[in-house]
């Protein structure tokens, strides 16, 4: 009897099918955990260009509602330092 194993990649976005030279492996981390997805080079594209303009656009979101110290408010050259009051 003979046996033969076959790997299979499918694109864990899209569900296709990926040759064994288009995959691309993505490692990233979430609260803890290490996550692999394997994408086309398209798809593993999209998926960095989402992370990034999460990382760009939802932090502000993210702690809207927190309070911070004073030592975290932004000086713009236009203003007064505090020492020349």
């Amino acid at each position: 009897m003979a046996r033969k194993e076959v790997i299979q990649y499918i694109d864990d976005l899209d569900g296709t099918p990926l040759n064994e030279d288009d995959v691309k492996v993505v490692r990233f981390g979430y609260q803890g955990r290490n996550y692999y997805l394997d994408l086309s080079a398209d798809n593993a594209a999209k998926f960095d260009e989402v992370l990034r303009l999460k990382q760009i656009t939802g932090l502000a979101e993210a702690f809207k509602d927190e309070e911070f110290s004073k030592s975290w408010e932004p000086v713009y050259e236009d203003e007064p330092n505090k020492e020349e009051l």
